[in-house]
């Protein structure tokens, strides 16, 4: 609605409550209250009415502009930075509800949408799995593996998912896009190769680069964006059939990037 301020009459007592109304009124005029009818019809706009961008650096890297924000975070492939999913990380190995997939750190971003918004989500990791038993001729009686094991779809690590989450507190405002769901496969620990004998050791030919480009929008609100994983056991019919460990152990996350851009469309 349009803000018509209203002078104060002299010799009137200046109350709190006044006061702080008019105040109060300016500034939700002022952040995003206003309408068309306020503005003029002709050509005012000049370029000091456009704010320029700015660039922010810190925990939360950013760029402000006049009609969206852009945020961007990068880790490179050193240990020290990777994100590590332990077997904790499948809630105790039991269902596969939502509250199981866990926000991976780097590619996890918080954004506010002041009203209606087109989210743009562009992201890439590397990840790999080791320590599972299903795979691991060291430690199991399995026969000799071989590299045919590789990517085996019947031993599903893990899963990833884009998401966003209203912080309301609300699990039901969770929401998955399913379009951009990436599956991880176990890691082979082989101490003979039946195939090819220089392979040895945990393999790390099961570890993949995923990347995910996905738009979408989303109503007034501050939201968590971004990639989660979902660490599983057992096949893909039926994930954690098994007991802890069995077809994933430690899922590492190392080299990760993601670009979140924000901007206004047009339902604003």
């Amino acid at each position: 609605m349009a803000f018509t301020n209203t002078p104060f009459v002299d010799g009137n007592i200046i109350t709190e409550s006044d006061l702080k109304g008019r105040i109060g009124n300016f500034e939700a005029w002022v952040n995003g209250g206003s309408v068309s009818a306020d503005l003029a019809h002709t050509e005012w706009v000049k370029k000091g009415h456009v704010l320029r961008p700015e660039f922010i650096g810190g925990s939360d890297d950013r760029a402000e502009f006049c009609t969206g924000t852009t945020r961007y975070r990068l880790h490179g492939p050193d240990k020290v930075g990777a994100e590590v999913f332990h077997a904790e990380a499948r809630g105790g190995g039991s269902g596969s509800g939502e509250n199981n997939w866990e926000p991976v750190n780097g590619l996890n971003v918080t954004v506010k949408v002041y009203r209606p918004m087109t989210v743009i989500y562009i992201a890439s990791w590397w990840a790999w799995e080791t320590g599972n038993s299903a795979l691991n001729q060291y430690s199991t009686t399995n026969a000799a593996l071989n590299g045919g094991s590789i990517n085996n779809p019947k031993y599903v690590a893990a899963d990833f998912a884009l998401y966003s989450q209203k912080m309301d507190g609300a699990t039901a405002s969770l929401t998955q896009y399913a379009a951009t769901r990436r599956r991880l496969y176990s890691s082979v620990n082989i101490n003979t190769d039946q195939q090819n004998t220089d392979i040895v050791g945990w393999s790390k030919s099961a570890g993949k680069q995923m990347s995910t480009h996905h738009v979408f929008d989303l109503t007034a609100g501050i939201y968590n964006v971004g990639i989660r994983c979902h660490a599983q056991n057992g096949d893909g019919s039926s994930a954690f059939a098994t007991a802890d460990g069995v077809n994933s152990q430690n899922i590492f996350v190392r080299s990760r990037s993601c670009v979140v851009d924000t901007h206004f469309n047009a339902k604003t």
